[in-house]
């Protein structure tokens, strides 16, 4: 692929998401065929390697699809008439195929350390993965076999992907970790709602945090918008943030309890601009079309004596077509002075997708007060 050795590549996704991986691939990968696909999981066929880039080069590009939870370079697909013996197969595919695909790459990339195993069509963590996962990391070479498997890799490690789209038809790859999802299997973070959470939100705003990593810490000034009953907020409290939630409604009493937390209780729009003088991180999760959303945190942050840093907010996809103006909505944020900007649908979000937006370096023309 793309002149070392193989030409198709695999990607996962949300299964409602399917069509709009299929239309952002047209966009961003116009050279690529499409080849194959099932629910979740999708095969594209590249140029030969005269005509395309390095398979380094293609993971830089690929990260930044939205709507892919997960992206491989494809060495092959295993099939066997009874899923009792997928793993035999995996294991000789591992001696005979492997090698052979994997010699052209290994100039790129280290032998791979870690094994993913996931079904795409339903990629949480489960006993069955976890089992199957450690039958198939025998099967790496012993050199290459990492010493805790069911830690996640660091930055630069290699995996080897298995993608179980059938009991019966497995796709393997490998893909090098780049970023916060492609250290899990199938891009699926393995977040747990905490036992004193008090709405999705902090599922959505704990993984937006860690795929963003923006440096938010201890004295950290951030705005919740539309932060009932508070789960957003309880994500950045735990940090040691000090958080000024928005909402006309009702919050949660343990984040009211937090004593660095402030409710400012009304709609953003009859709030004082003062009293985010001091705000540096915004975040939000309204349930309103994009331009909407767009229009409040514009507003926000073009206020005279308001200085944001970052933003983290939600764009919700009532109509898939609002998935085309993405790109547009990622320009407008832009031309308020965010230099850094990237969009993707995380694994908590439903039918919306997650813009993390940040101002690098930061100048704040105030000191705060």
């Amino acid at each position: 692929m793309t002149g070392d050795g193989t030409n198709f590549i695999f990607l996962t996704c949300k299964r409602e998401s399917t069509p709009l991986l299929k239309d952002e691939m047209k966009l961003r990968f116009p050279e690529a065929r499409f080849s194959y696909s099932r629910p979740s999981f999708l095969t594209y066929k590249l140029p030969g390697a005269e005509e395309s880039e390095s398979a380094e080069a293609l993971f830089v590009r690929a990260g930044e699809l939205i709507f892919a939870s997960s992206v491989s370079l494809s060495l092959g697909k295993i099939a066997a008439p009874a899923p009792e013996e997928m793993p035999a197969r995996f294991a000789e595919f591992m001696k005979t195929v492997f090698p052979e695909k994997f010699r052209p790459l290994a100039d790129a990339f280290p032998a791979p350390s870690r094994v993913h195993y996931w079904t795409p069509s339903d990629p949480a963590p489960s006993a069955a993965s976890a089992a199957a996962t450690a039958r198939l990391a025998d099967s790496l070479p012993e050199h290459a076999a990492a010493p805790f498997p069911f830690l996640p890799p660091r930055e630069g490690e290699l995996c080897l992907d298995c993608a179980a789209v059938a009991p019966t038809e497995w796709h393997v790859g490998i893909h090098p970790v780049a970023g916060y999802h492609s250290r899990f299997a199938g891009g699926y973070a393995p977040l747990a709602i905490p036992t004193d959470g008090t709405s999705r939100a902090w599922m959505k705003f704990e993984e937006g945090l860690r795929w963003s990593a923006f440096p938010i810490g201890r004295g950290s000034r951030c705005a919740d918008i539309g932060a009932s009953p508070g789960g957003g907020s309880q994500a950045l409290l735990a940090r040691g943030a000090e958080v000024l939630g928005v909402d006309p409604a009702e919050m949660a009493p343990i984040v009211l309890r937090n004593p660095d937390f402030t409710h400012l209780r009304g709609k953003i729009g009859q709030l004082k601009r003062k009293l985010f003088r001091k705000t540096r991180w915004l975040i939000g999760d309204m349930n309103v079309a994009p331009n909407y959303t767009l229009d409040v945190f514009e507003e926000l942050t073009a206020a005279p004596d308001v200085e944001i840093r970052g933003l983290l907010f939600t764009m919700k996809l009532f109509q898939t077509e609002l998935a085309e103006n993405i790109p547009e909505y990622a320009e407008r944020v832009r031309s308020w002075g965010f230099n850094e900007i990237k969009v993707r649908q995380l694994t908590f979000n439903r039918q919306e997708v997650m813009l993390a937006a940040l101002k690098h370096p930061f100048r704040p023309k105030h000191r705060s007060r």
